[in-house]
């Protein structure tokens, strides 16, 4: 498109090559759902199309804060392009250098009953342009419990990519080291339900039992 693509609701899937610009704004209907990218086919008028996917953007792409990027995991390994492991989004410009803007939700699901180990990585956006200016992080990283019970992972903002790392339950601050700033953080959530952080043994209530948890792995990773 010699125009940006502009999206402000909606979904925008598939498998292949989109040439343009993309960027993504609210329309502000609380009735439209908000402006995601999902790479893969998941339509039931496609049965035989890979739900898994990895969708080429050769131009700019902006999110805005309401924005969401959908990442399906299956596995660890996209080295076979035709056969992915997991949703991919690459930015592409042979000779160009690309503008990467992030904001809004990363949205992280399993697939085919997928459990992804502590210190697994899926890199969920790469740069394959000759250079890329990125500037802003995602304000949110969503985990669907439904489909990826018991997990927890971090983002990592790299030179040429941005990197999802599987993490440890009881590292609730998500900033790599299990210590006595997790320990503070269980004790202030001491109560609360509903998949929170300091949930270190994922059975939907912050106790006494997160806290010994994380006093058993105290230490780890750092």
């Amino acid at each position: 498109s010699s125009n940006p693509v502009s999206m402000q609701g909606g979904k925008l899937t598939g498998a292949g090559t989109l040439s343009g610009n993309l960027t993504t704004s609210d329309d502000n209907n609380q009735n439209t759902p908000p402006a995601t990218i999902a790479p893969g086919v998941s339509d039931p008028n496609e049965p035989t199309a890979n739900p898994i996917g990895i969708l080429t953007l050769d131009g700019n792409l902006t999110l805005d804060a309401s924005a969401v990027l959908e990442a399906e995991l299956a596995g660890t390994s996209n080295a076979d392009p035709n056969n992915p492991q997991y949703d991919q989004l690459r930015i592409a410009g042979s000779g160009f250098t690309r503008t990467v803007q992030l904001a809004g939700t990363l949205r992280l699901k399993g697939r085919n009953n997928f459990v992804p180990t502590v210190g697994g990585t899926f890199d969920v956006i790469v740069r394959t342009a000759s250079g890329w200016n990125r500037t802003g992080t995602f304000s949110r990283v969503e985990v669907d419990l439904n489909t990826l019970p018991c997990t927890r992972a971090v983002v990592r903002y790299l030179s040429d990519r941005v990197r999802v790392e599987v993490i440890r339950l009881a590292d609730v601050n998500a900033d790599g080291c299990v210590n006595d700033a997790d320990l503070l953080a269980v004790l202030l959530a001491l109560g609360q339900t509903g998949g929170s952080a300091a949930d270190a043994n994922c059975d939907g209530v912050v106790n006494d039992v997160d806290l010994l948890a994380v006093l058993v792995a105290l230490g780890q990773g750092c």
